[in-house]
């Protein structure tokens, strides 16, 4: 749901490719590009897809923008089959440069008009089990490095920097690691088993 350019569908079905792939997506722009692939069922909306149910659903960095979650959530669990997984990911209110370092020029960029919800792996917990859904997971995942952070810190904007990059290309991955693991993490993923 929400398959943008259709990236993330072509990069599942190289490593799967007998399995079936369907997106909802209703905007326009990125239709062009999810028509160039063949074997991509596209639909406008929830209802379009009728009383087809799927293994997987997958919502990557799309809740966060719903106005009414409830209802939307609703509407992806017709579209789970029994004994699957409804997979979200969201920006995390526990993100480390909010919630470790507390830098303030990093609150103007993550707070944005976009989102009018934002979610901590309790409060994300807490609605889908409101729903009546069984969580089986939560996962805190960094996408954002040392470099990104330092950068950050150093230059309170967002962006790369090759020396970091070089400097710290060993480290990276244990700070990743040492982030989820405190659940400092940037985003939060949520599979819900049904």
């Amino acid at each position: 749901v929400g398959a943008g350019d259709g990236g993330f569908m072509s990069y599942v079905q190289e490593r799967h490719p007998g399995l079936d792939y369907a997106c909802i997506e209703p905007d326009a722009e990125t239709k062009p590009l999810r028509d160039r692939i063949p074997w991509l069922a596209q639909y406008d909306d929830f209802a379009a897809v009728g009383d087809r149910t799927f293994d997987v659903v997958c919502l990557f960095h799309v809740l966060e923008h719903i106005v009414e979650p409830e209802p939307f959530l609703n509407s992806c669990a017709t579209l789970v089959g029994r004994g699957g997984r409804l997979v979200i990911e969201v920006p995390s209110l526990d993100d480390p440069l909010r919630s470790l370092f507390r830098l303030s020029s990093y609150e103007d960029f993550f707070f944005q008009k976009q989102h009018p919800y934002y979610y901590s792996p309790a409060s994300l917990e807490r609605l889908l089990r409101s729903l009546g859904y069984t969580v089986e997971t939560l996962i805190a995942h960094q996408r954002y490095g040392i470099e990104n952070h330092l950068n950050w810190l150093r230059n309170g904007s967002p962006g790369g920097n090759a020396e970091y990059r070089e400097i710290f290309a060993d480290a990276d991955a244990p700070y990743r690691k040492s982030l989820e693991a405190s659940s400092h993490s940037d985003a939060v993923i949520a599979i819900v088993r049904f």
